[in-house]
């Protein structure tokens, strides 16, 4: 089981490529490593809070996604400035919407 773990995360950091666009008023991410795809398409006007989170140890930093009731995660292991700008961007492009 641990190996398998240590793989996904050595994969995903190897080969792993996140995509992030607004168009015609959807939000749309898709993370991509070798042949694992994930992705997440939600209508801007759903989405209420963009937030940057940010960890003492750094291993879990990503930005959420408030929709009403649940939450979105987007992107991984992110450094803690990268995190904190995405967020910025992203509430950004959002309201401007």
């Amino acid at each position: 089981m641990w190996y398998s773990l240590a793989l996904r995360i050595a994969g995903w950091r190897a080969f792993g490529v996140e995509q992030i666009e607004i168009e015609n008023g959807v939000f749309s991410w898709t993370r991509t490593a070798l042949f694992w795809v994930r992705k997440l398409e939600v209508p801007v006007a759903e989405i209420h809070q963009v937030k940057g989170i940010t960890s003492w140890h750094a291993l879990n930093n990503h930005v959420d996604l408030i929709l009403g009731t649940r939450c979105a995660k987007i992107g991984d292991q992110l450094l803690t400035k990268e995190t904190d700008e995405l967020a910025w961007h992203l509430q950004r492009a959002i309201q401007n919407r």
